[in-house]
C-alpha cells in the first residue's frame, strides 16, 4: 500500500462516486468499497492494528467494518470454515475447544488471542507451562481432546494403563488400570471414541466411548457388529465412569503392526492387508490387499473422508509407502 495517500476524512457525499459516510475518502484515489474490504482482509492483525493509527479516516472506516475484516481474516489465516457467517455461530458450532474461545467475543478478539498463541508457539511471545501429573509420570502415547478439555494417556511399563485428565483442572476424570491395558500401548482417539491395542499377540483392538451424558447411553450402547466381551465388560465394571465399553475389533489376519483412527474410520495394517472398519458400529467396511513387498510395517494413515466418499488409506514400509483408495482399493 505504498502508493496510497492518506487524506482526513471528510462527510462530502460525491453523487457519481456513492461513497456514503460509511466509506470516508482515506485516499487520494477512489476505491468501491468492496475493493477496500477485501485489500483489508489480506492484511495481518498487527498491520490492521497500526492501520487503524494513521488516521481518522482509517480508524472510522476499520471500526465500521470491524467484523466483516476480521471475520474474513480469521477465515484467511485461522482456517474458520467460510460457512461460518457470525461469530456466534463459531462458538455454537464447537469446531474449536471452550478453551481456544475463552477470551473471544467477537472477530476481532478472536483473531488477536490466535495471533498472541502463535507467536507464543514461536517463542517471540508470552507462555506459560501446565502440569498434568494425573497422567502419570510415564506416558507412552497420548491424545489431546480440546473441544472436550482432556488428555487420554497410555503408560509404560512403569506406569502401565489409561488414564483421561481434564485439561482445566488437572485432575483425573477416568482411568483403566494396568491390569487391563498392556504396556506401552498404543492409543488412537476422535470424537469420544479411545481405542487401544490388547496384549500380544493379541491383534484385538479395544474400543471405549465417552459419554457426553454421563446419565445417558447413547442407542444401541454397544458396537452390534462388534460388541464388547467379557474381559472388557468385566474392566469397566472395576472402572465406571465417563467411558464405556464400546466394541472389541477383530482384524481377521494376523501380525497387525500398525493401527490409526479417524472418526468414523479405523484402519489396521499388516506387511500384505490391511482392513478399515466403521467404528460406531464395529462394521468391517472392507479388506485391501496390499499386493506388493513393503518392507515392515512403520505407520498408517486415513484421510478424513470416509469410505464411499473418496477417502484414501497410506500405509508406509520400510521398502515402500503405498497409497489405496478406500472405494475401488487401487494402489498408487
Amino acid at each position: 500500500m505504498a502508493n496510497l495517500f492518506l487524506l482526513p476524512a471528510t462527510q462530502v457525499i460525491d453523487r457519481k462516486s456513492r461513497v456514503s459516510l460509511l466509506f470516508p475518502p482515506v485516499m487520494s484515489f477512489p476505491l468501491p468499497p468492496e475493493l477496500t474490504l477485501d485489500i483489508l482482509s489480506h492484511l495481518t492483525v498487527p498491520s490492521i492494528q497500526a492501520l487503524c493509527s494513521v488516521s481518522r479516516g482509517w480508524h472510522a472506516l476499520i471500526r465500521t467494518h470491524e467484523a466483516a475484516i476480521y471475520r474474513a481474516l480469521a477465515l484467511r489465516e485461522f482456517s474458520v470454515p467460510s460457512r461460518i457467517t457470525t461469530f456466534d455461530e463459531l462458538t455454537d458450532s464447537k469446531i474449536l475447544s471452550s478453551r481456544s474461545l475463552a477470551a473471544s467475543t467477537d472477530w476481532k478478539s478472536f483473531c488477536a488471542t490466535r495471533h498472541r498463541t502463535e507467536l507464543a508457539w514461536l517463542g517471540k511471545a508470552a507462555s506459560s507451562i501446565t502440569s498434568h501429573s494425573e497422567a502419570g509420570r510415564h506416558v507412552h502415547r497420548f491424545k489431546v481432546d480440546e473441544k472436550r478439555g482432556f488428555i487420554v494417556a497410555t503408560g509404560t511399563s512403569l506406569h502401565p494403563g489409561l488414564r483421561v485428565t481434564e485439561m482445566e483442572s488437572g485432575s483425573l476424570l477416568w482411568s483403566l488400570s494396568g491390569i487391563h491395558v498392556t504396556r506401552y500401548a498404543h492409543c488412537e482417539y476422535d470424537e469420544g471414541y479411545v481405542i487401544f491395542n490388547r496384549q500380544y499377540p493379541s491383534n484385538d483392538k479395544e474400543v471405549w466411548r465417552f459419554l457426553e451424558d454421563p446419565d445417558t447411553i447413547p442407542a444401541p450402547g454397544f458396537a452390534l457388529n462388534a460388541p464388547p466381551d467379557g474381559p472388557q465388560l468385566n474392566a469397566s465394571a472395576s472402572a465406571p465412569g465417563r467411558f464405556i465399553p464400546w466394541a472389541v475389533i477383530r482384524p481377521p489376519g494376523p501380525n497387525i503392526h500398525a493401527f490409526r483412527f479417524v472418526y468414523p474410520t479405523l484402519a489396521a495394517a499388516s506387511e500384505t492387508s490391511i482392513y478399515i472398519w466403521e467404528v460406531p458400529s464395529g462394521t468391517l467396511l472392507q479388506a485391501i490387499d496390499i499386493g506388493e513387498d513393503i518392507g515392515a510395517v512403520c505407520y498408517v494413515e486415513i484421510s478424513r473422508q470416509p469410505p464411499g466418499e473418496g477417502g484414501l488409506v497410506f500405509v508406509c514400509g520400510t521398502d515402500a509407502l503405498c497409497a489405496f483408495s478406500c472405494e475401488s482399493a487401487d494402489a498408487s
